[in-house]
Parts: structure tokens; sequence; C-alpha cells
């Protein structure tokens, strides 16, 4: 097995020699893993809030565009229905006075 190396033994190349020194080798690791944590844990709400976002868009249209059909198909519903009622109506009109006048027109 490999002997464990400390993270704080190893150079950091943003940092000089000086400010090496004055930081605390645990607390260097102690500070690094919490903002890291912070960042990891509000990227994911952040995943979270974008996914619920879009599922509940989807949902939304699927819905808008579900009951905005229904509408249309109940309006042709209604108007065959209507139209189709007319027509009965104009023939039993017309099989009532061709009854009633013996189909003579009388000039």
């Amino acid at each position: 097995m490999r002997p464990k190396v400390l993270r704080s033994s190893l150079p950091m190349p943003w940092s000089t020699s000086s400010s090496q020194a004055s930081v605390p080798s645990a607390n260097y690791t102690g500070e690094a893993g919490v903002s890291t944590h912070a960042e990891d844990s509000s990227s994911s709400i952040i995943a979270l809030v974008v996914v619920l976002t879009l599922t509940f868009a989807i949902i939304m249209t699927s819905l808008v565009t579900f009951y905005c059909h229904k509408s249309e198909l109940r309006a042709k519903k209604q108007k065959k229905a209507q139209e189709e009622y007319e027509k009965d109506h104009e023939k039993s009109n017309k099989q009532q006075s061709t009854a009633a006048g013996g189909g003579l027109l009388n000039p």
C-alpha cells in the first residue's frame, strides 16, 4: 500500500511560500471541504428546480392543449348536430306541406 500524502504538504500553485506557512494544515482541508459541499448543494438545488420547472411546463402545456382541442371538438359536434336538426326539420316541414296540400300548387 502506498502511504497517504496530506494535501497540505503538496505545493499550492496560487499561493506563495510565505502564505503557505501561515495556513495550518488542519484548517486548510476543513475549509475546502465545507465550501465544496456548499457549492455541490446549491448546484443540485438549481438542477432540481430546473427539472421541476420543465416538468410543470410540460404538464401544463399538455393540459391546455387537451382542453383547447376538447372544446374545439365539442363545438364541431354541436354545429353538426344543429345542421342535422335543421335538415330534418326542413324535411319534415316539406312532408307536412305536401301531405296537406296534396302536392299540387294553386296558381
